[in-house]
C-alpha cells in the first residue's frame, strides 16, 4: 500500500497487515473461484461423456453449476474489486474531476455505503447458514444437497468483498484527497497495484 510514513507511527505493521490480510483473502478466494470454473467444465465433460457413450446423467449438473456459478462470483468479488476490476459508474466522478474534495468525499461515501451493504449482507448470509444449518434443510432435489453449504461459500465471499472494501476506505481516509490523484478511472489502479 501507499500509505506514507506507516513505519513511523508505530502502528504501521498493524496498518499493514490491516491491508495486507483482506488482499491475501481476495487472492485466496480468487484462486478458490478460478477452480471452481475448471470444475464447472470438468463437470460438463462429464455429463456429456456420460450421456453420449452411457445414455445416462449426473442428475446434477444445473444444481450444481448453479452454486459453483454463484459461488465463483462471490469468491472473485473482493479480488475484481481490489483490482479495479468491478464496473463503476464514472459519471459522477469525471463530472467532480476538477473538484477533488467533493470527489474525495462522493470516494467515502460509497465505499462506506458498499461497506455497510456488504455487511449487512455478511450478516443475512450469516443468519440463514446458522439456520439451515440447525434446521438440516436441503435442496429438494435429487442430491439433497444441504443449503447451509453454498451459502457458507457465498457468506465467505461476500465477506471477504466486504473486508477489502473496508480496507480501501480506511486507506482512502488515511491518505486523504491524495488517494484520488490523477484521472477518474485511474486513480485507484495506481494505489491499489
Amino acid at each position: 500500500m501507499n500509505v506514507p510514513d506507516l513505519h513511523r507511527t508505530g502502528h504501521g505493521l498493524v496498518l499493514r497487515w490491516v491491508f495486507a490480510f483482506p488482499r491475501m483473502l481476495s487472492d485466496a478466494a480468487a484462486v478458490l473461484a478460478a477452480g471452481i470454473i475448471v470444475y464447472i467444465v470438468l463437470h460438463f465433460l462429464l455429463e456429456m461423456a456420460l450421456r453420449a457413450l452411457f445414455s445416462t446423467s449426473s442428475f446434477a449438473l444445473s444444481e450444481m453449476v448453479s452454486y459453483a456459478v454463484g459461488a465463483a462470483t462471490f469468491l472473485a468479488l473482493g479480488h475484481a474489486f481490489q483490482r479495479n476490476a468491478l464496473v463503476r459508474v464514472q459519471l459522477a466522478r469525471t463530472a467532480l474531476a476538477k473538484l477533488p474534495r467533493a470527489r474525495y468525499l462522493l470516494e467515502l461515501v460509497c465505499l462506506g455505503l458498499t461497506a455497510g451493504c456488504g455487511a449487512f449482507v455478511s450478516w443475512f448470509l450469516a443468519q440463514s447458514v446458522l439456520r439451515n444449518y440447525a434446521m438440516g434443510a436441503t435442496s429438494y432435489s435429487t442430491i439433497q444437497m444441504p443449503l447451509w453449504i453454498p451459502e457458507a461459500v457465498l457468506l465467505f465471499g461476500i465477506v471477504v468483498f466486504t473486508l477489502q472494501v473496508i480496507a480501501i476506505l480506511l486507506e482512502t481516509v488515511l491518505l486523504g484527497p491524495s488517494a484520488l490523484e490523477g484521472p477518474p478511472g485511474t486513480d485507484t489502479e495506481a494505489r491499489r497495484a
